[in-house]
């Protein structure tokens, strides 16, 4: 190869992955799950975008405060999926439910 062709090269790939980062969907938005099939719908079907998900309690005053602060990113991240659930909608265990709320404070 010489050095135009190593040239071509990788312009042609640059347009390859700027094309690809174009790709990338917008929520710009909180997005409130309501069971275990929408979580596994929510974390598998993007490709090309971070997803957050936030397993919470309604009963614990901290999950509530950082929805409030998951709201606000979700505005200034809008390429970023940030998602909640219910953790008894998420259908996880009652030992994850619990070993999680003690980790909050």
């Amino acid at each position: 190869m010489n050095d135009e062709s190593i040239m071509d090269f990788q312009r042609q790939r640059v347009l390859e992955i700027t094309a690809k980062m174009g790709i990338r969907s917008t929520f710009g938005h909180l997005i409130r799950l309501q069971n275990a099939k929408e979580f596994l719908q929510a974390v598998e079907e993007e490709q090309h975008s971070t997803v957050n998900v936030h397993i919470f309690e309604n009963t614990m005053p901290a999950c509530q405060r950082l929805i409030q602060c998951l709201e606000e990113l979700a505005k200034k991240m809008p390429t970023v999926k940030f998602c909640n659930i219910l953790s008894i909608n998420a259908t996880v265990s009652l030992k994850f439910r619990n070993a999680a709320t003690l980790c909050i404070w």
